[in-house]
């Protein structure tokens, strides 16, 4: 009995103070759609950055499709895969659908001319992502 109750009571912690989503951003649908198109990297202090691996830029077209692009480094001169997908902004969420049926469901916390925050509804970790000028023409 008292296993139970202190797994209840770790649980009821965790969700508490450590598993609740990041508090959505204030913008309309139409205002995150407006300033999510574009090419955006990965952040130096996003939970996925990973030191030494490819380049990748993810870019949101205005017609709601969406490349996920990795190179080889960040002249963009040598693509070594790209994934295709479409993209859509739901109640302040990122749904993104690829092509082999699956999808993933990101709130945004935050988007600026030159930021994005948003916490993944799949794994509950925090991203953020980083606007950049489109890469040069890729030798793949």
């Amino acid at each position: 009995m008292v296993n139970r109750r202190l797994s209840a009571v770790v649980l009821s912690a965790a969700f508490l103070f450590g598993c609740m989503p990041a508090e959505a951003s204030p913008l309309s649908d139409s205002q995150i759609r407006q300033r999510i198109i574009g090419s955006w990297t990965v952040a130096l202090d996003s939970a996925d950055y990973q030191a030494g691996t490819p380049y990748g830029v993810e870019t949101f077209n205005a017609d709601g499709t969406y490349l996920t692009t990795w190179y080889q480094n960040a002249d963009c001169k040598v693509r070594l895969r790209q994934i295709a997908s479409d993209w859509s902004i739901k109640g302040g969420v990122l749904l993104s659908d690829y092509r082999d049926g699956s999808g993933s469901k990101d709130q945004i916390v935050d988007i600026s001319a030159k930021t994005m925050t948003f916490y993944s509804l799949d794994d509950g970790a925090v991203y953020s992502r980083t606007k950049i000028e489109p890469c040069g023409t890729p030798t793949s």
